[in-house]
């Protein structure tokens, strides 16, 4: 029997960022305009609840940016959704990291796309891989799972192998690799003739490191994204679309006009049509 809701949820909070990463479609690193207020974001977390939605990514932008990120994700717990939050990491201290505990968020993954100055010149912003860690270390104090991010290009694939021994360190409860399409942002992707090496090359960090995931490049090996079926994307402005992973996804209704469930129904008939 099929499901009456999706069974994740990618919630981009706010679009705005307080950084300029290389590999970011984010142009503008501002809201957008008209996003869900906090009256309006914590009716449609309890809703997820109701639905049976069985977990939640809060991402951005950088969603620590709005002040009410907790009382989204406390609702989001106490429905009974498992939430997720997805960091840059540039403000995450011990408040925040206390907040996460308080508010029953499931695990946060903070994004790392290299050791050191590698990171910095990605994130452009010199200091940014002393923040990460900074933000690791006050997620294990406070208890909360900790998990990374990283996006693969051309400027950190043959420092793979050492980001897999400072990601061991902090024993992660996930490690979540993303290959990036070509067309994303500014960085110098991959050439397709490289992935066979690169996928040989995550296969076996996969065996020493089996928190590791690999998303992206559906037909290269990756893992993708079941958008529009299990995987349900929403916008800072209350706009539903197949997946936040497809940033050229259509607009399907805004949860200010039409009820989750027909915007769900819309996503999986949007997905059909993809693949007839």
């Amino acid at each position: 029997m099929e499901p009456r809701f999706a069974d994740r949820l990618e919630w981009e909070v706010t679009r705005a960022c307080d950084l300029e990463c290389r590999h970011c479609l984010n142009r503008s690193h501002q809201p957008r305009p008209r996003e869900l207020d906090t009256e309006e974001s914590l009716a449609v977390a309890a809703e997820l609840g109701r639905l049976g939605c069985r977990v939640a990514t809060l991402s951005g932008g950088e969603p620590t940016l709005r002040s009410d990120w907790p009382q989204i994700a406390q609702v989001l717990a106490r429905s009974g959704v498992i939430v997720h939050l997805v960091t840059n990491g540039q403000r995450f201290g011990r408040t925040e990291a206390r907040l996460a505990r308080a508010a029953g968020v499931g695990g946060v993954q903070v994004s790392v796309d290299g050791c050191d100055v590698t990171h910095d010149r990605i994130r452009r912003r010199p200091g940014a891989f002393a923040q990460v860690e900074r933000a690791a270390g006050r997620l294990v104090d406070a208890g909360v799972p900790l998990g990374f991010f990283t996006t693969v290009s051309q400027d950190n694939a043959a420092q793979l192998d050492d980001l897999a021994a400072w990601v061991s360190r902090w024993d992660p409860a996930v490690w979540k690799i993303w290959l990036g399409a070509p067309r994303r942002g500014r960085l110098g992707w991959l050439p397709l003739d490289a992935l066979p090496n690169l996928m040989d090359r995550l296969s076996r960090l996969q065996q020493a490191h089996p928190y590791l995931r690999v998303q992206g490049r559906p037909g290269q090996g990756a893992r993708p994204h079941a958008s529009g079926r299990e995987v349900l994307g929403l916008r800072s402005d209350g706009t539903v679309t197949t997946s936040l992973a497809l940033p050229d996804a259509p607009g399907l209704g805004s949860v200010r006009h039409s009820p989750l469930p027909h915007l769900w129904r819309a996503a999986k008939a949007a997905r059909r049509q993809l693949h007839c």
